[in-house]
């Protein structure tokens, strides 16, 4: 989405179309106005914007039409969040203890937290940013049945041990300590899409031969895959990128089958 600013508002528009409302807190009232009268659902709170002029979020308990909500900076008074009911998409970085329970609508949850009382019980989309596992492993969180797709980004996992099953898809992004895939299993027969990015010491990729419904593979400048023949339970597999990932046996010929491949370092290959 691009910034769009008319007279004292500013925007964010996307295809030429006003999607949510950045408050600054010039005028918070008329902000807010603008907001209804043009039937915005989302807002944004970035201290680029706002400053010091916004920090308790209190008054949005006077606006249930807000269904979207993105904090950007940590030091806001987020408390008002556990009442807002409404929510269906929260993009939430903070240093304050939030009770997501009670949001039982919220469908798209963006955070560093799991919350004081466990996640939104019907939520389909998480991502977790810079949370620190206690053991290395998901097994201490209790995740709805209704997740679908899971984006961990600068966490501390050393396995996937404790992974929900009836995942659609999985991203793994910059964590220097994952060594294994271990746990992948629990969703092997629903995962479809798979992104490991930058986990320079992956070593362990054997829980792929369980994803049999595996249809796209993303591995970048991660550890590498000892072959490919731990993809052949994946008949429908369409899409395969390694990029700076070698496979150790160089055969590639599983690869050949594959709609859209993209492999670098294809010199090591021809050796």
């Amino acid at each position: 989405m691009e910034l769009y600013k008319e007279g004292q508002f500013c925007f964010y528009e996307e295809n030429g179309i006003v999607k949510e409302m950045i408050l600054t807190g010039y005028d918070l009232d008329a902000e807010m106005n603008e907001m209804e009268s043009r039937g915005i659902s989302g807002i944004w709170l970035n201290r680029y914007f706002c400053d010091k002029r916004i920090n308790d979020l209190s008054f949005l308990k006077e606006h249930p039409n807000i269904t979207k909500v993105y904090i950007v900076d940590d030091d806001f008074d987020c408390r008002v969040i556990s009442e807002m009911t409404q929510l269906k998409c929260l993009q939430i970085q903070t240093a304050k203890s939030i009770d997501f329970s009670r949001l039982e609508k919220l469908n798209i949850l963006i955070s560093n937290t799991i919350g004081t009382k466990g996640l939104p019980p019907n939520i389909e989309v998480l991502h977790l940013w810079d949370y620190k596992f206690q053991d290395g492993s998901l097994k201490t969180i209790r995740f709805p049945n209704s997740l679908k797709c899971l984006e961990l980004n600068k966490n501390s996992l050393t396995s996937l041990s404790g992974l929900p099953g009836g995942l659609q898809r999985l991203g793994i992004y910059y964590d220097r300590k994952l060594m294994s895939l271990c746990g992948l299993e629990a969703s092997g027969s629903s995962i479809e899409e798979l992104e490991v990015n930058h986990c320079p010491n992956l070593i362990d990729y054997s829980s792929l031969q369980n994803c049999s419904n595996l249809r796209k593979l993303i591995l970048i400048k991660s550890g590498n895959i000892p072959s490919l023949s731990l993809l052949e339970t994946a008949k429908g597999l369409k899409h395969l990128t390694l990029a700076g990932v070698l496979v150790l046996d160089k055969d590639l010929s599983y690869a050949s089958s594959i709609p859209y491949t993209y492999i670098t370092n294809m010199r090591y290959y021809r050796k």
